[in-house]
């Protein structure tokens, strides 16, 4: 069946150059499980206007899930319910790979590792690095032990922080140097007067600097080593390390 018209335009339900073949897609059963059927035309074999004695084939779209000619067969899940280990929620990514989203306590690709980090066992400001079977904390300065629990005494230390002709006292992280007369500064490196006339020893440069009572002259050491006022020196304060420990969680 064909509507009038200088081009041929066939009636609900008819396909082809004369409008010579249903369309296949008028049965609705030919894709399955909520797929979109198409027909196919078939090239002519002979001349444009003369009609192909081939009748029109067709295609399914599949929605998500289904496959087959007819979207009769549905896919494996990709996303099962223990692919997360029943302890995260799977979801599909844009590359159509499963990803789980692990609920709290638990950590890895799908969500089998405890995260053991998640309880922050590190105290002090100790930061937790979760490397399997043991648990890292990354102390600052100041701090140490498997979880940063103990505080580094400073004043015990060989060389100490403190420089000579003054006294080191220890305080929770960190440690105060007590200045004799005419020393000032976190570590005494502050000396009342002007700049020596040799300058600093070891490459460094002498810099004033305004104190409490007097002009205070301080040296500006180079990279590994410290001031020890008048003076540079090697010295391990001079570039403080965090520390490390490690601990398997009972």
């Amino acid at each position: 069946m064909c509507l009038s018209g200088h081009n041929q335009r066939c009636a609900p339900g008819f396909l082809g150059e004369t409008c010579q073949f249903p369309d296949p897609c008028q049965n609705a059963q030919l894709c399955q499980n909520g797929g979109s059927c198409q027909a196919l035309l078939p090239a002519p074999l002979g001349p444009p206007s003369s009609p192909s004695p081939l009748a029109p084939s067709f295609s399914c779209t599949c929605l998500p899930g289904f496959t087959g000619e007819r979207c009769q067969a549905q896919l494996e899940d990709p996303c099962p319910p223990s692919f997360c280990s029943k302890r995260g929620h799977c979801h599909i990514q844009a590359s159509g790979r499963p990803q789980c989203s692990c609920m709290p306590g638990w950590t890895g690709e799908q969500c089998q590792l405890r995260d053991f980090c998640s309880a922050n066992p590190c105290v002090n400001g100790g930061v937790c690095l979760a490397t399997y079977p043991q648990i890292q904390c990354r102390c600052p300065p100041g701090f140490e032990g498997h979880a940063c629990e103990r505080d580094v005494n400073e004043c015990f230390q060989d060389p100490g922080p403190c420089p000579k002709g003054t006294s080191c006292h220890n305080t929770l992280g960190s440690f105060q140097c007590l200045c004799p007369v005419g020393r000032e500064g976190p570590r005494c490196e502050l000396r009342a007067g002007p700049c020596p006339p040799r300058g600093c020893s070891n490459g460094g440069t002498c810099q004033l600097m305004p104190g409490k009572d007097s002009t205070f002259h301080l040296c500006l050491c180079p990279p590994g080593v410290s001031s020890q006022g008048l003076s540079c020196s090697p010295s391990l304060w001079a570039g403080q390390d965090v520390s490390l420990g490690a601990f398997s969680p009972s």
